[in-house]
């Protein structure tokens, strides 16, 4: 876990586009910097970002110095271990400690919660650390990294959890492609648009969320938005639906089994990879405006 380039360009995404406040800031796992001054001076370059290197952000050392660059006051950090040195120790399977809550205007976590068994758990302690107005950001993993963590994490897990129902408020999610990280897929919600988001399965992605806290809710709840459709909650739906409607369908009797199989994943393995690249907004995080952003946000949203 740590700020890469990857996650530096976030950081600074964010701080442009949402003039965010990093005073109060709490990491999940103390964040150790991995990456270069080259990187670090070719992103200030790229995006005409104002900030001077230095040692405290070599890599290597832990990122209180990059987040006090952008503006925190107080930096903390939690692990459930003090073997990193972090400034609180808390199991965060457990709800956070009750002095902790609404401490915090900002929290940060690029590569924890996939490590966490009680994800509703970590989803409830992220709310209870931010004080309304605080903002989460999270980057985890979307595909490509089964043995990594106990979990990978879909768009619709974000929209679902960090929702106005759950006291949050402008949650935007991206991915970024690990094989072509330039640019970043801006991920509309599944209610808004009314389909699966499709990723492709032959990719590694990570996936980013953003999300501000705008009041205290009591219980998070969420459900899947296919599951709160009219088609569940009528009688005599079907997932397969009419047999021998698509060409694999009515040639699968003319071939092994196994065959049959292979060619089908890799058709649907294909197309998914083009029609994603075909349908999903893109955008370069450090060029893009804030007017710019806007327009692909609700343009997202079909």
């Amino acid at each position: 876990m740590g700020v890469n380039i990857t996650t530096l360009r976030a950081i600074n995404f964010v701080r442009r586009i949402f003039n965010l406040d990093f005073s109060k800031t709490v990491m999940l796992g103390r964040q150790e910097i991995f990456f270069t001054r080259d990187d670090f001076e070719f992103v200030c370059k790229r995006t005409g970002l104002a900030m001077r290197y230095n040692d405290s952000i070599a890599m290597g050392q832990f990122s209180e110095g990059l987040f006090k660059l952008f503006g925190g006051q107080q930096v903390d950090s939690i692990d459930a271990s003090d073997y990193e040195g972090a400034s609180i120790i808390a199991d965060f399977n457990c709800p956070v400690p009750a002095e902790l809550v609404g401490q915090y205007s900002m929290f940060i976590d690029f590569g924890s919660i996939e490590h966490v068994y009680n994800i509703p758990q970590v989803v409830d302690n992220v709310a209870k650390l931010l004080r309304p107005g605080g903002a989460a950001l999270i980057m985890t993993q979307a595909n490509g990294y089964a043995g990594h963590g106990f979990y990978q994490f879909s768009p619709e897990f974000f929209y679902s959890i960090f929702s106005e129902s759950n006291g949050f408020n402008y949650t935007v999610v991206f991915l970024v492609d690990l094989q072509d990280i330039k640019r970043w897929h801006l991920m509309p919600e599944p209610r808004r648009i009314g389909r699966r988001n499709d990723i492709p399965q032959s990719r590694s992605y990570f996936i980013f969320c953003l999300s501000t806290k705008t009041s205290d809710v009591e219980t998070l709840r969420a459900q899947q938005s296919d599951y709160q459709e009219d088609a569940w909650t009528t009688s005599g739906h079907s997932h397969m639906g009419r047999h021998g409607a698509s060409l694999f369908s009515r040639v699968r009797h003319l071939f092994n089994p196994f065959l049959f199989q292979n060619v089908r994943g890799w058709y649907y393995s294909t197309r998914s990879l083009r029609d994603f690249r075909r349908s999903t907004i893109r955008f370069d995080p450090d060029l893009v405006s804030m007017e710019e952003f806007e327009k692909l946000r609700v343009g997202s949203e079909g």
